[in-house]
């Protein structure tokens, strides 16, 4: 839970959103394009939340920082709803392994990457 803390009249929260990956599932095979990448954002302190969709061709031989990874796409979704789930459609750019993520942000600057960074998608021509 979060803790709001209030000085002269201004606000700071401390809780991070909560952002889980629902479908497609990790090492899905066979997917065609374009694909719609589903996930579940939750925050205590805002009913929406900035999400970015972040894909890169890089498989998880560079474990789970988003800083060991170079990113192909990225895409911004604004006034993403709270407690539902919400997707991005993606054109990957050709048939092969890709791996997706989301990274949310509430109001409050606080930013939180998906839970289980990241999943891997097997895109078929």
């Amino acid at each position: 839970m979060g803790f709001v803390m209030a000085l002269s009249g201004i606000a700071f929260a401390d809780a991070v959103p909560a952002v889980y990956l629902t479908n497609p599932q990790n090492n899905t095979n066979g997917t065609a394009n374009p694909v719609d990448l589903h996930f579940f954002a939750n925050d205590v302190e805002d009913s929406t939340l900035t999400c970015y969709l972040y894909v890169t061709d890089e498989l998880s031989s560079l474990g789970w920082n988003p800083a060991n990874y170079v990113f192909i796409h990225r895409q911004t979704m604004n006034n993403v709803p709270v407690n539902q789930v919400s997707y991005f459609t993606y054109t990957f750019p050709s048939a092969g392994s890709y791996e997706w993520t989301i990274r949310c942000d509430d109001s409050f600057g606080n930013q939180k990457w998906a839970d289980w960074f990241v999943r891997s998608v097997h895109v078929q021509s």
